[in-house]
């Protein structure tokens, strides 16, 4: 017997479900609803958006991106559960950056992310 494939779930930016693809399609056509929060400079861009799209279904979703771009190369990513929490990881890692003047390392990033879900975890954020 072959294992059921589970669908994937659509959210809107507030969490809530989304009927189906087409419904999701729609705001994705949107570039205002889907970038949250975005930092450039010469070397770094740390980019937030909206993905609406729950990639690890049976888990509590992540539906939020940032993405971390030095000298135009991928670094990392950071996937988040609400909009909040995206808010908080994305101010969190520009800060970081513009406190330390350095060029993130995967790992100061994960730090960094790291601190925001707990934050999150205990209610504080």
């Amino acid at each position: 017997m072959a294992d059921k494939i589970a669908a994937p779930r659509f959210f809107d930016i507030d969490g809530k479900p989304i009927k189906d693809v087409f419904g999701w399609m729609a705001l994705m056509e949107n570039p205002a609803y889907q970038q949250i929060q975005l930092f450039e400079n010469d070397r770094l861009c740390i980019s937030t958006v909206w993905l609406g799209l729950d990639l690890n279904p049976g888990t509590r979703p992540r539906i939020f991106e940032t993405m971390i771009h030095v000298d135009s190369k991928y670094n990392s990513t950071w996937r988040w559960h609400t909009l909040e929490e995206a808010i908080d990881g994305h101010a969190a890692l520009v800060e970081c950056y513009q406190q330390t003047s350095v060029i993130f390392s995967s790992a100061m990033a994960a730090g960094v992310a790291a601190a925001v879900y707990e934050k999150h975890r205990r209610g504080n954020g």
